[in-house]
């Protein structure tokens, strides 16, 4: 299934109100886009990735974001797609 990204400047700018237990997943140089990190938001209640994500050539760009708004890092599960850096939790 082909999702069309939309990426905002910040984490700030997404409204999470709506969202039953959201997250973050974070990938390193995903095929889809090899030159970035990418944040993509999740809605973990029913397991389903959002369009929404944030997009960074550094990663530690990327945590701080997500630390200064309250997310939880947890780390890839062993079977996660390999370009599964971490997840995080607000």
């Amino acid at each position: 299934m082909y999702i069309k990204t939309v990426f905002v400047p910040s984490i700030r700018n997404i409204d999470f109100s709506s969202m039953i237990l959201p997250g973050i997943v974070i990938y390193d140089h995903p095929k889809d886009f090899p030159d970035s990190y990418i944040g993509r938001v999740w809605e973990f209640k029913v397991i389903r990735p959002t369009n929404v994500a944030i997009c960074d050539t550094n990663l530690d760009a990327i945590r701080e974001q997500l630390r200064m708004t309250g997310f939880t890092p947890f780390p890839r599960h062993p079977k996660d797609d390999p370009s599964i850096v971490e997840v995080w939790l607000l």
